[in-house]
């Protein structure tokens, strides 16, 4: 009992830590609202996009008027609903929709689908159509559409995993991380001050650059939290710059010696007579046809061939029989089945001819039957049975060795 009472405790133990290990393993899985990639943009259509003339005063209806266009919003990514947002209220200021109604019919218009759905009932909720009503139904819009703790989520990304990739410029990077920064304005509980301040901006972008620009930073007594997001990218865009000249280099470097002969030369060869070489050994005292290791190697062959031969033909002469059959499990599959196959028809006819001595016997006009004929009929049936199966004493030797093993 005692000894049982440990195996499971030690066991226990085990499962707990691999389980914690497993646990462990796991990556951690980040939400990132926007991701630092910015997603590929969608082609639309004439039919797809609206299209006005906005006013570039407001205030002065003869001011001079340029064409903007937008897309229908049915939904998408958090960018995509933010961008939609901005667009919409772009319109109502080009067009100066002062009126809360005209402003509600323009948003009843350019959301469709599932944000339309939302948008109106948003605006069931909040009542009366107003402009400020309108604008908390549209931030209920964006923060229907967002994920729960948004924000949280997008600045820890922002601080913890945003590395500039290899194949993007620190300008790119930068700009992009700006952009986003600018859209946590439009995340819930949209309060104005929860964009990143510039200097953590520049302290992520110290961060997300390699680290041999960081290391250049220290050699040339470059810091960061001194500087703007300008200067580190004027600072690191030298780095670029400098690493485009070096691949440069050893591009054209790899070309000349292309161009020259072989990229990379060869080793001198141990070859020093081109008369005498061994081809097994790598050494120029002797031919190859000559060497002892290959002359071994042959006779050793023949010896071994010849040996086989000759047992084989004294195994002949002798009259010896082969070896026990041996089976392979493809054959011992195909007897089992020929097997139960003559089984089971054996069973069929075993159970029809007592269907049939049954109706003979809840007959009434039927002659009496005595306790030896029906043992006689059993018999018999139990016969047919084994004419059927034709099971030879091979077969049930082989069964009986498989079954047995």
């Amino acid at each position: 009992m005692t000894n049982k009472f440990v195996f499971y405790f030690i066991m226990s133990l085990s499962t707990l830590r691999g389980t914690t290990r497993a646990h462990s393993a796991k990556k951690h899985k980040i939400i990132v609202p926007i991701p630092l990639i910015r997603a590929e943009e969608k082609e639309y259509q004439q039919h797809q996009l609206l299209q006005y003339d906005l006013l570039t005063d407001p205030t002065d209806p003869d001011s001079v008027t340029y064409k903007f266009s937008m897309p229908y919003f049915k939904d998408g990514s958090a960018e995509e609903v933010i961008v939609a947002v901005q667009n919409f209220k772009k319109i109502i200021a080009g067009c100066n929709l002062n009126g809360g109604q005209y402003q509600y019919e323009l948003a009843r218009t350019v959301f469709k689908g599932s944000a339309n759905a939302a948008f109106l009932r948003f605006a069931a909720d909040r009542g009366a159509e107003t402009p400020a009503n309108l604008l908390e139904c549209l931030n209920d819009l964006i923060e229907h559409i967002l994920p729960k703790r948004a924000l949280i989520y997008q600045k820890r990304a922002m601080r913890r995993f945003m590395r500039k990739p290899a194949d993007m410029p620190i300008k790119d990077f930068m700009s992009r991380l700006t952009e986003i920064n600018s859209y946590l304005e439009f995340f819930p509980p949209f309060e104005a001050d929860q964009p990143l301040p510039p200097d953590e901006l520049v302290d992520i972008g110290e961060f997300a650059i390699p680290l041999t620009w960081q290391k250049e930073m220290v050699l040339q007594g470059f810091e960061p939290a001194e500087h703007d997001t300008s200067d580190l990218v004027d600072f690191c865009d030298r780095f670029e710059g400098a690493e485009a000249f070096d691949e440069d280099k050893k591009s054209e470097a790899k070309r000349k010696s292309k161009d020259d002969g072989d990229v990379v030369p060869r080793k001198k060869s141990r070859r020093k007579n081109d008369d005498v070489w061994c081809d097994i050994c790598k050494m120029n005292n002797h031919n190859t046809q000559d060497c002892n290791f290959l002359k071994k190697a042959r006779s050793f062959k023949e010896a071994n061939r010849s040996e086989k031969k000759r047992a084989w033909e004294e195994k002949k002469q002798s009259g010896q029989k082969p070896k026990e059959q041996m089976y392979t499990m493809k054959d011992v599959k195909s007897m089992m089945g020929k097997f139960s196959s003559r089984w089971r028809k054996a069973e069929k006819q075993k159970a029809k001819k007592q269907e049939e001595l049954q109706n003979i016997k809840e007959d009434p006009d039927a002659e009496f039957f005595t306790s030896e004929d029906e043992s006689n009929d059993d018999s018999s049936a139990n016969q047919s049975v084994a004419s059927v199966l034709n099971v030879t004493e091979a077969d049930k030797d082989l069964i009986d060795e498989i079954f047995i093993e």
